[in-house]
């Protein structure tokens, strides 16, 4: 039963994109953390360089997110949608979606 993903195992054959295009498991979680300590590491001088597009960010973030793996368009929705609703480091309007500063980050955790 696990095999067709019922009983909630892993589907067969099924890598981290997939685990991470359903939202489960460690994968989205560490993927986020890889990603912020990424953009972290990068100084963001003005606000074009904290805006992205989630169409681009696989090719631009992918191999960060989970090293060797293609992100599929799923998994992205669900990895920036965990970084904007539980992290609180990112905000969506439309196609634009925008990395906070540090200092708004823990803003809005309050």
């Amino acid at each position: 039963m696990s095999q067709l993903g019922l009983g909630g195992g892993l589907l067969a054959g099924e890598d981290a994109a997939g685990r991470l295009q359903r939202g489960k498991g460690k994968d989205v979680e560490k993927s986020a953390q890889a990603l912020l300590a990424h953009f972290r590491s990068v100084p963001h001088v003005s606000l074009p360089d904290r805006l992205h597009n989630p169409s681009s960010f696989p090719q631009d973030y992918g191999n960060i997110a989970l090293s060797g793996v293609k992100l599929p368009a799923l998994g992205v929705r669900v990895l920036l949608k965990y970084l904007e609703r539980d992290l609180r480091a990112f905000v969506t309007e439309g196609e634009v979606v925008e990395l906070l500063h540090e200092a708004r980050m823990a803003r809005r955790r309050r």
